[in-house]
């Protein structure tokens, strides 16, 4: 979900803003890892969570499940 509405991942571009559950973050940078695989990268550290586990964090470590 992004500040204009919901758009795919692949039409993200640095500098738009996000929503996020730790609320609006503006997205620097994005890593493509392989192909339909996507990494964010945020201005200030960002924590994702899949099911209420946390999962990664934005040093890119994946954290044991």
């Amino acid at each position: 979900m992004t500040a204009d509405g919901i758009l795919p991942v692949e039409y993200l571009e640095p500098g738009d803003r996000i929503i996020t559950r730790a609320g609006m973050r503006r997205l620097r940078d994005i890593d493509t890892l392989a192909p339909k695989r996507f990494k964010l990268v945020f201005e200030r550290e960002e924590a994702i969570y899949a099911g209420g586990i946390l999962v990664m964090s934005e040093s890119g470590l994946p954290f044991a499940a």
